[in-house]
């Protein structure tokens, strides 16, 4: 489960664009002075990017895999600035509740 965490987004606009080659589906999630939306589609201009297949960013929802690692290892490939992609990452407060996962 995430949440926005309105006081660490307040003062952010960014866009992060998933591409996922194995399925040809791309995504983006903006956030946008403490809201997040999602985007069927990468918006043009957004410079942040990670591309893998589905199946590794399933292992990245359950926890069983890392960002970092997965990029070390070769499994997702990563756009843009890594700090960029830390200040996305920290608007959200990800919770250790379980949650469900629905996969298409």
């Amino acid at each position: 489960v995430t949440r926005v965490d309105p006081d660490k987004a307040y003062d952010v606009h960014l866009t992060l664009g998933f591409e996922f080659p194995d399925t040809g589906e791309q995504l983006a999630l903006e956030v946008r002075r403490g809201v997040a939306q999602l985007h069927q589609g990468i918006p043009e201009g957004t410079t942040l990017k990670l591309t893998m297949d589905k199946r590794f960013m399933e292992t990245l929802l359950t926890g069983e895999g890392g960002l970092v690692k997965g990029a070390l290892m070769g499994d997702v490939k990563i756009d843009g600035s890594l700090l960029d992609i830390k200040t996305f990452l920290g608007c959200f407060d990800f919770s250790e509740e379980p949650f469900g996962l629905t996969i298409r």
